[in-house]
């Protein structure tokens, strides 16, 4: 038996790239446009796993965590972020997502740098631009520079 994912993304380009790419890989997919919609699904049956855009319409993804938090609810959630205003990452993990590492993961851990610069190497490897960037006090973020510097350059001659 499969595997249900539940994926809240109000974009429907995104949504069906994301439902795609789990079919493929044979996960059950049910997408919803809005929080509240994934909030009345949740009632009637509980999906194995929950990916959620941050900026979900009517209730967002950190209310909606908040709620199946605060239900008792122990579905794990996977939390998408475009953009850092879209989310606040302090409070969405005092909404629930807490449990990525375990409790005995380490605070001194290097774990997740070592894969990050194993990646950076990697992708530098294959000739791609730098797109793994750390934020300070954040953490990393996935991005291509080189869009804003054209945009940049173009702007001041």
């Amino acid at each position: 038996m499969a595997h249900c994912v539940l994926v809240v993304e109000g974009e429907a380009e995104i949504a069906r790239h994301l439902r795609s790419a789990l079919a493929l890989e044979g996960y059950d997919v049910i997408v919803v446009a809005d929080g509240h919609s994934a909030l009345s699904l949740i009632d009637g049956a509980m999906p194995d796993l929950m990916i959620i855009d941050a900026a979900a319409p009517v209730v967002n993804g950190t209310e909606v965590t908040r709620r199946i938090r605060a239900a008792g609810m122990d579905i794990p959630i996977i939390m998408l972020a475009s953009r850092a205003a879209d989310t606040q990452p302090v409070a969405a993990f005092d909404a629930g997502y807490e449990q990525v590492w375990g409790y005995d993961f380490g605070p001194l851990s290097n774990l997740i740098e070592v894969y990050v610069s194993s990646l950076r190497h990697k992708l530098a490897a294959a000739g791609a631009a730098e797109l793994i960037h750390t934020v300070r006090g954040i953490g990393y973020i996935l991005d291509d520079h080189r869009h804003c510097q054209e945009t940049h350059a173009s702007a001041n001659p």
